[in-house]
Formats: C-alpha cells, structure tokens, sequence
C-alpha cells in the first residue's frame, strides 16, 4: 500500500486520505498536510512557546476570549455536550451553525438591552436532552438560573 504521508520525526504513516487528519494541515504541502503529525508538531513546537511565553499566550487568550464571548461559549457548550455525548453525530454542518447562531443571538441581545441572555436547553443535558438547534433557545441569565435542570418549560417574567 502506497504511504500517502509520513511524519519526518515519529514516523506515523498515512496510508490512506482519512489518516491525513493526523497531520497538520498546510496550504502549500501536498495533499494540504506537513510532512509532520500534529502530536509531534505539538511537542515540539506548541509546547515549548508556550512554555516560554506563558504571559504573552494568556494575554492572547484571554483578549481573543474577551472579544469573542459569543464563540467561546458555543466552544464550551459544545465541549460539556460532547463530555457527557450529547451531541449528535448526525448534526449537519448547517444544524452546527444554527447551534453558533443561538449564542450569536444571545449575545445580541444582552448589548441590545443591557439584561444578560444565555442559550437554554429546552430539555437539560442531564436530563437526556441533545445538544441541538431544536433544544435550544435564548433567555435571561434570571431565568435560566430559576429553570436550572427542571423540565418546566414555562418560564417567569424576567422581570418579576
């Protein structure tokens, strides 16, 4: 069988397109990957500048976060949904971006009014509900503190 790619420093080999997610990705390499895996590129890259400039990496970090609420908390919903698998492996690229839209619209509407909004699950991920645009929607921080991980769905004026 024909090694498609090979990492220069472990030795890892590619045998067929689907083993390419083991490489980095690069635009000018054949096949658009480096000709190292990204545990390698991790180790010994990665590791080190960060490790020499750990100031500088959180500084980053925290700006990109700052700027970028909307997607840090749709990264950290995915990530909790995905720990306990509630996420759908049969979500289509569309249903991801319609779940990014849900926290986009959140945070829309917190500097619109100046009242804090979160993205609920209908149907909490403790309780067996998915991480999916149909059990998802926007309401007060207020009332998403009050519903918790109750199946209630009739929610309290945010303002009472």
């Amino acid at each position: 069988m024909k090694i498609i790619r090979k990492c220069r420093y472990c030795g890892i080999e590619a045998l067929t397109v689907d083993d390419l997610d083991l490489f980095k990705p690069h635009k000018h390499c054949s096949y658009g990957r480096q000709n190292k895996c990204k545990e390698c590129h991790n180790t010994l890259h990665c590791k080190p500048y960060r490790d020499n400039n750990k100031q500088q990496c959180y500084t980053a970090v925290r700006k990109w976060t700052i700027n970028n609420r909307d997607k840090r908390r749709a990264i950290d919903a995915t990530r909790r949904a995905t720990k306990i698998n509630a996420t759908p492996d049969w979500l289509t690229k569309e249903d991801k971006e319609n779940i990014k839209s849900f926290y986009t619209e959140a945070k829309r509407l917190t500097e619109l009014t100046g009242i804090i909004y979160e993205v609920d699950h209908i149907i909490p991920l403790s309780r067996g509900g998915l991480h999916e645009p149909y059990n998802l929607r926007v309401i007060t921080l207020k009332q998403n503190r009050q519903k918790g991980n109750k199946l209630d769905n009739k929610l309290k004026d945010c303002n009472e």
